[in-house]
């Protein structure tokens, strides 16, 4: 029922409940029961007398139908007064039309007879049959039931009788009330019986409960309960007071062994003092020798020495810094053990607190190739009263947590603002990484002393394990907190909070207070989404208008927009490297695009060495700043160059946006040409490189293995080395590992692979040798392009023009698709001819050639390698074929070539040979097809 609760109903008031519950349910079924049995019953036996009443009237009526005499048949139907429940009566002839008919002279009878007067054939309407002849039908008020009288089997006509029912609806009344009475009896007797016996139920319940709640109360598990009945509840109550005997029992053990814990705790609380006082006192004394040790290292490292006693020296100077960190990290825990650490308060600057720490830890993040930057949003107050060395130990142990543990990706520092209090303001500090993550196991105790996320990670980043410790014991005294969110593979992000006071009544303590009067509409480009955020909204804290660009080609875009509508840029800040282009291109072509003063230009780096003159100065960068950026820095340098923008107006150019990306030099020839070494066996697709590079304006060594590469390397400079990775001797790996190893920092020349494997393990295999990029075959100009953008400058990648003005070659394109070879690739080939230049010779040609001369060689290489069973050789003489075959569009040779090199990975020589007879004819056809597409005369040349 809505509103009442059982469960909480006492026990007798259940009991009772259920008992008339029960007992009410069965009473009511069985009166119901009862009255419908009576009125089925009442029915029947009115449909019987009915019935019989309709047979002795229709023997006495067949006369009278047989000669037609209504008058005596009316007077037959006269004796129906003495039944009172008769209401109307009709007989009917064989024509059913009216023959006689009586009617009640009874005036509770006239509300039924003047309805059968505007239902004369109300009769027609019964059809629940009790016999062949008779039929009736009960209504709400009376019942009808319709004879047939026959005589001999001839039918003579029909009876219809109708009947009230007002007497046999006041019995069914009668039963009811008196089912009703008999409900009210049964209900109060037995509740009567229930609230007796229900004592047999509550009685025990009722004594356990009263014992349990002294027991509870007092506390004494000496009392016991009543055992009152051996049933299941004598049982309960016998269980019950055995659980108290067990509980009290070991209440005295328990209290015997607190008392014994106290005093061992007592104890334990002393020596941990002492212990916490003999490390403060040990690791002040270590470290007063240990500086001393390191200031004599350092006068040592800048004394003269050869260049091993400078390597000794050097290792003995960075053990001892390393031993000097741990050795802070023990006096503090130490200190914060003993209770004697104090929270020194005292007015600071809170952005320039993070900028200085950010400084700090910026060699890190740049060794190791991160991004780091810190952000202070509007609102923050900039001057705070606290412990400011306490808040940068924190800040400084968890960004270099971050930057340890993070390989790529970057490191954000943010302080969010928090609650206002009485006194001052709450202040939650972030940092996030782009890391390794935590997972939720280590997450719950990677706070704890001496605990890193697990052994493997200690034994790969080092440290002690004190420093999340430490930072969460110094968040509490700052009545703060400290946690992370972190997923394995996702990153982290570490925040604390700290209550902070305000200086009072100091006016401008806000950024937002100092924002500059000369406020400029910035383009910034970075690559980096996040890094590009946080800097955008650090600019637009000032009051800055800032556009994003996350590559050069979309600067170049924005800019052309931007002049279109006549709302120029006044700065640019760009990144050193940008994915598509250097930034010091990137300045270039702004510079070349405009007629007038093109926007200032300020260049963002990494790289200490990258001077602010020089090459930055030749393209005419504005300025250099070294990342991480202070904010306060960029905005000076901002300042500093907005007494010195150009007043942009209607005769400004565009960014020539519309001209192909290598086409922005007018002088290509000009310009310096990069030097590429290619590093490649296969003949074919030496030619095919060699020509693609030229056409990007490179000068193209080339070398059949590595060990030549090596040697050519070890000889002359080149600024980019492309490296097949197969190839014999010392293949492309053994030489990238060669070449790291030989080279001397800074230098770094890139490699990148030439590879036909372009699954995920084989292009990471490529990186993990050394490797910088991978390229995948068949190159194509439009790879080749991509590759070179991303790791060369492009001041001289600038596109030759390619023709195809020969007239063999424009009538051997001119062939219908109908006409073209089916085994060659025709896409293929007509990337091949876009490489003909004019006055040279025809390099689809020259590719085929050399394919004719070197292909034979391979496939007798093949069958031999089958014949001596040496997998190996098959492998190899299958992968050039393949090569060389892909590189003119020989796409079913390709195939059948990589299924050679496959069986001879599984060493399954049989299944090798069973494709040598189809290797050979779909040569044959091949070689057939070539002379088709080129003049064969034409002998192959480099």
């Amino acid at each position: 029922m809505k509103g009442i609760n059982l469960h909480q109903w006492p026990i007798r008031k259940k009991v009772i409940t259920i008992a008339l519950a029960s007992s009410i349910a069965v009473l009511c079924l069985a009166s119901i029961a009862f009255v419908i049995s009576e009125l089925v019953a009442k029915r029947v036996a009115m449909v019987e007398s009915a019935t019989t009443l309709a047979r002795v009237l229709g023997v006495d009526v067949s006369a009278t139908l047989i000669f037609r005499d209504p008058a005596t048949a009316e007077e037959i139907l006269s004796a129906l007064s003495e039944e009172k429940t008769v209401v109307f009566a009709r007989i009917l002839d064989a024509e059913s039309s009216t023959f006689a008919s009586y009617k009640s002279k009874n005036p509770n009878h006239a509300r039924l007879l003047s309805r059968n007067e505007t239902q004369k054939n109300h009769w027609l309407s019964i059809d629940k049959v009790y016999d062949e002849r008779t039929h009736y039908r009960f209504h709400d008020d009376h019942m009808d039931l319709h004879h047939e009288i026959r005589s001999n089997d001839k039918h003579l006509g029909s009876i219809t009788i109708e009947q009230d029912l007002t007497v046999l609806h006041a019995g069914i009344q009668r039963q009811i009330v008196i089912a009703g009475v008999v409900l009210i009896l049964a209900f109060f007797l037995a509740y009567l019986m229930a609230a007796q016996l229900q004592r047999l139920i509550t009685t025990p319940i009722n004594v356990l409960t009263s014992t349990m709640r002294a027991v509870s109360e007092s506390g004494d598990y000496g009392l016991r309960a009543k055992t009152v009945s051996s049933d299941e509840l004598g049982a309960l109550t016998r269980g019950f007071n055995t659980m108290l005997e067990q509980i009290q029992n070991r209440d005295h053990a328990l209290a015997d062994t607190l008392s014994e814990l106290q005093l061992a705790k007592d104890e334990a609380e002393a020596a941990n003092s002492a212990k916490s006082q003999f490390l403060a006192t040990m690791s002040h004394e270590i470290r007063t020798p240990m500086n001393g040790v390191l200031g004599m290292t350092e006068l040592l490292l800048n004394s003269d020495l050869n260049e091993r006693q400078m390597h000794f020296a050097s290792t003995a100077h960075s053990a001892g810094r390393s031993l000097l960190t741990i050795i802070n990290d023990i006096l503090d825990f130490s200190k914060i053990e003993a209770g004697k650490v104090e929270l020194v308060n005292k007015p600071f600057n809170l952005p320039g607190l993070l900028e200085d720490v950010v400084q700090l830890l910026g060699g890190q993040a740049r060794d190791k190739g991160l991004e780091l930057i810190s952000h202070c949003p509007p609102g923050i107050p900039l001057h705070l009263i606290g412990d400011e060395q306490r808040i940068r130990q924190i800040l400084v142990n968890l960004i270099g947590n971050a930057i340890k543990f993070t390989h790529a990706g970057e490191v954000i520092v943010r302080v969010l603002p928090g609650m206002k209090l009485p006194s001052g303001v709450a202040l939650k500090f972030e940092v996030e990484d782009s890391g390794i993550g935590i997972s939720e196991t280590m997450r719950n105790y990677i706070f704890d002393v001496f605990s890193q996320a697990d052994s493997s990670t200690s034994r790969r980043f080092g440290g002690t394990g004190l420093g999340l410790a430490i930072s969460k014991q110094l968040a509490t005294l700052m009545q703060g907190e400290i946690g992370l969110e972190s997923e394995p593979d996702k990153g982290s992000l570490f925040w604390f909070t700290a209550h902070l006071g305000m200086p009072d009544n100091e006016p401008g303590n806000r950024r937002e207070d100092h924002r500059p009067s000369s406020q400029q509409r910035i383009l910034l480009v970075e690559d980096n989404r996040r890094i590009g955020e946080v800097l955008s909204e650090s600019l637009k804290d000032l009051g800055h208008q800032v556009v994003e660009a996350s590559n050069g080609e979309e600067a170049l875009q924005k800019l052309n927009t931007a002049a279109a509508a006549e709302a120029y840029f006044d700065i640019v800040i760009t990144e050193r490297f940008l994915t598509d282009m250097d930034g010091l291109a990137l300045g270039k072509k702004i510079h070349h695009a405009y007629s007038l003063p093109s926007p200032a230009l300020i260049m963002l780096t990494a790289q200490i060495t990258v001077p602010c003159a020089g090459s930055i100065g030749d393209n005419r960068f504005d300025a250099c700043l070294v990342k991480p950026v202070r904010m306060s820095e960029l905005e000076m340098t901002i300042q500093r160059l907005a007494g010195h923008l150009p007043q942009h107006g209607s005769d400004a150019m565009t960014i020539a946006s519309t001209e192909p990306p290598l086409a922005m030099s007018k002088n290509h020839n000009a310009a310096r040409k990069h030097r590429v070494l290619v590093a490649e066996d296969n003949l074919v697709n030496q030619a095919v490189i060699e020509e693609m590079l030229r056409l990007l304006n490179c000068t193209v060594t080339l070398a059949a293995n590595g060990q030549e590469a090596i040697e050519l390397l070890q000889r002359d400079g080149f600024d980019l080395v492309m490296m097949d990775i197969q190839m014999p001797g010392v293949d492309g790996y053994q030489a990238t590992r060669i070449i790291r190893d030989n080279e001397q920092a800074p230098e770094h020349i890139p490699i990148i692979a030439l590879t036909a494997n372009v699954l995920e393990g084989d292009q990471q295999k490529c990186l993990d040798a050394g490797m910088d990029d991978y390229l995948g075959k068949p190159v194509t100009q439009e790879k080749l392009e991509k590759i070179l953008r991303k790791w060369l400058s492009e001041e001289a990648l600038e596109l030759q023009p390619a023709s195809l003005a020969s007239d063999d070659t424009t009538r051997a394109s001119a062939v219908t698709a109908a006409e073209r070879p089916a085994s060659l690739n025709r896409e293929v080939i007509e990337a091949i001819r876009t490489l003909k230049r004019p006055g040279k010779p025809d390099i689809l040609t020259r590719m085929i050639a050399i394919y004719r001369e070197t292909s034979p060689a391979l496939i007798n290489v093949i069958s031999e390698a089958i014949e001596n069973t040496d997998p190996e050789m098959l492998k190899r003489a299958a992968h050039g074929l393949a090569s060389s075959s892909a590189a003119i569009g020989a796409d079913e040779m390709t195939s059948l070539c990589n299924a050679l090199k496959a069986h001879g990975g599984k060493e399954d020589l049989d299944a090798a040979a069973k494709l040598m007879n189809e290797l050979k004819s779909t040569y044959a056809a091949l070689n057939n097809e070539m002379n088709k597409t080129i003049k064969p005369d034409i002998s192959p040349g480099r």
